[in-house]
């Protein structure tokens, strides 16, 4: 198990695929789906590392989710389509967060 950010996920190897399975606690019920926060630091680095696909945990399923391009990151950030959670430490930034539907 691996933490980034306060996040943690298991990576998981299938044939040539890299895929990470991030922990998900409080998925939440909106309109006709499930969305999930997930912030920037996380994304970034699945980016960085190469990774295809996120398996997503929420109850008993199991949901594949494409990791999003930086190119979505930019637009949520022009939408405004984030929230900004303030560090619990002194003088650091921000944590960003994303949400997606499922």
């Amino acid at each position: 198990m691996r933490k980034i950010w306060g996040l943690h996920y298991s990576e998981i190897y299938a044939d040539d695929f890299l895929i990470w399975r991030p922990e998900i606690r409080n998925p939440f019920y909106e309109g006709n789906g499930y969305k999930i926060g997930m912030n920037r630091k996380f994304l970034l680095e699945a980016l960085k590392s190469g990774v295809d696909r996120f398996i997503i945990k929420v109850g008993q399923r199991e949901i594949s989710m494409n990791v999003p391009p930086e190119k979505e990151l930019k637009r949520k950030d022009r939408a405004k389509e984030f929230e900004d959670r303030p560090s619990l430490f002194e003088n650091s930034p921000a944590m960003r967060i994303y949400y997606f539907k499922l």
